[in-house]
């Protein structure tokens, strides 16, 4: 945990440049890109009634606690910590608390002199543009349509594009469920917080031990 809390958060725009992979990422090259998802945690079925509610997750379809995950184009993962499950994606993105973290790193690692804005990549499930805008960042995330729309022809490819970027971090996803731990999930009678901190060390820790992710 000691190792957790005193290496960076996050790659600084140099160390993310480099390592990243050139040709793929191309079109992001002045950019510093961060793509986040959830991931769910499985959790009990509680008999208290207020931990049922708040746990149940609609999406999911289960009880569950949910996490944020982050992953640079270099491939470094970032994990956030967990809540529960009835949690909307918007909201943990706005409250979380790696907004504000994002925001005080580009300010630090400053780039000729300049700030280099996170551009976040998302999916429809978050309430991206206004939660970057408070944090003086920027947001791509697929256009949504009523069902009864098709998408034109610029937004479909628009649509298509951020989608094959954003599937990177669903492997960075899976990595974060490698552990046994968290394919068991939560139990009653573990400590949450000593389960919060295992699963925050263990995304720390994933960047060490597989190949970094492109």
């Amino acid at each position: 945990m000691a190792a957790f809390r005193s290496w960076p958060r996050f790659a600084s725009f140099e160390e993310d440049k480099e390592l990243r992979d050139s040709l793929k990422w191309a079109r992001y090259d002045l950019y510093r890109v961060i793509q986040w998802d959830m991931t769910n945690i499985p959790a009990p079925s509680f008999a208290d009634a207020s931990l049922y509610r708040s746990t149940f997750s609609q999406y999911y379809g289960m009880n569950c606690l949910k996490s944020g995950v982050g992953m640079q184009l270099c491939g470094w993962v970032t994990a956030e910590m967990p809540w529960t499950g009835a949690v909307e994606d918007g909201d943990y993105h706005s409250k979380a608390g790696y907004m504000e973290a994002q925001k005080e790193f580009q300010e630090a690692d400053l780039v000729d002199g300049k700030v280099v804005k996170f551009h976040n990549i998302l999916d429809r499930g978050y309430r991206g543009n206004v939660a970057a805008f408070r944090k003086d960042q920027l947001s791509l995330q697929p256009p949504s349509a009523r069902s009864d729309r098709r998408f034109r022809g610029k937004e479909t490819i628009y649509a298509g594009a951020v989608a094959r970027d954003r599937s990177g971090n669903e492997r960075g996803v899976r990595v974060m469920k490698r552990s046994g731990l968290y394919e068991r999930g939560f139990k009653e009678g573990m400590s949450a917080k000593r389960f919060c901190d295992a699963f925050l060390t263990w995304g720390f820790r994933a960047n060490f031990m597989y190949r970094p992710i492109h």
